[in-house]
């Protein structure tokens, strides 16, 4: 939809004829010039009759007295331009029906002051029919040409949500939105039951994720550390995976470079489940629980099912091997 410009009181004189742009001659008297009221670029409509022949339109000025005949709404000639006869005309700006009928395919209902019961602030109701086109319910495009932008959290806002004047979730200009409150009852995204929050600056970005037998938070620390708990209460964290150095990695206890009560654990399974070896999971380790032989004196071993013994089992690129 084009956006229209409108001012008040704006109506000139025109002796144009024919068809060709229209070039204006001054303001009637108690009101202004399309070039003092709108200026040259913006798009706007506008109407004009002789008493006898009328046309409605939306154009620009091309130049400051120069009023180009875009698109014609409607006219005396059957909807196409007039083909203007000699003598004076007036001609304004307009409110045509057709921009009536764009703003009515709209219907905001705003409700301010103190409510008893449920009322949006805000409502915007549209109907959308047409499957091949993407449409946008509000937009919000301002220009950015100065504004105090604080870092990727602070600053201009896009959108922000305030509850009692304190914000509570703001979309910043980069496109990044953040909550203010450490709970994730304020969510910045939730998607499929995990909920995505910052735990404000403290250098963590966490998850949660909601099931139906509980909840796990996880977070991703500064430093370089993924942890996580098995509650969504804050700090909960007891397990992690951290980074210790380039291509380095630990398991840790949820605190980087703490493992009092960690382990990594690898699994256990028969040998039948194992998967097949190869050259391409060279390295991968495991445990099987039904080797033929225990593992002390069978080091290096390749391992062999059926049996009742457990025993850690890697992959040497063509054979699982004890060990």
């Amino acid at each position: 939809m084009t956006t229209l410009a409108f001012a008040d009181r704006v109506q000139e004189t025109t002796t144009t004829v024919g068809t060709g742009d229209y070039t204006l001659l001054g303001a009637v008297t108690g009101f202004q010039t399309f070039n003092a009221g709108i200026g040259v670029g913006p798009t706007f409509d506008y109407a004009v009759t002789d008493g006898t022949n009328w046309e409605v339109g939306r154009s620009v000025l091309s130049a400051p007295t120069t009023l180009s005949r875009t698109t014609i709404l409607a006219s005396s000639n059957g909807g196409a331009a007039v083909n203007w006869p000699a003598g004076t005309k007036n001609i304004w700006q307009d409110i045509s029906a057709q921009q009536e009928l764009n703003a009515n395919l709209l219907t905001a209902t705003l409700n301010n002051g103190t409510l008893t019961a449920n009322a949006p602030a805000l409502q915007v109701a549209q109907t959308w029919n047409n499957a091949a086109v993407y449409f946008d319910a509000v937009v919000v495009n301002p220009t950015n040409t100065a504004s105090q932008l604080n870092g990727p959290f602070y600053g201009s806002t896009m959108f922000d949500v305030q509850v009692g004047g304190a914000s509570k979730f703001a979309v910043y200009p980069n496109g990044i939105g953040r909550s203010s409150d450490r709970s994730p009852t304020y969510a910045v995204e939730s998607l499929g039951g995990v909920s995505f929050f910052d735990t404000g600056g403290t250098g963590r970005h966490n998850a949660q994720y909601s099931g139906a037998t509980g909840a796990t938070r996880w977070a991703l620390e500064s430093g370089g550390i993924f942890c996580w708990g098995a509650t969504t209460a804050d700090d909960s964290k007891d397990s992690g995976i951290g980074r210790v150095a380039a291509g380095v990695t630990e398991a840790n206890n949820g605190t980087k470079g703490s493992y009092t009560g960690s382990a990594f654990g690898a699994g256990s399974q028969i040998v039948s489940q194992l998967p097949a070896a190869s050259a391409t999971i060279k390295g991968a380790r495991s445990c099987v629980t039904d080797s033929t032989v225990a593992a002390s004196g069978n080091f290096g071993a390749i391992v062999a099912g059926t049996g009742t013994n457990f025993v850690p089992v890697y992959c040497d690129g063509t054979n699982w091997r004890i060990g």
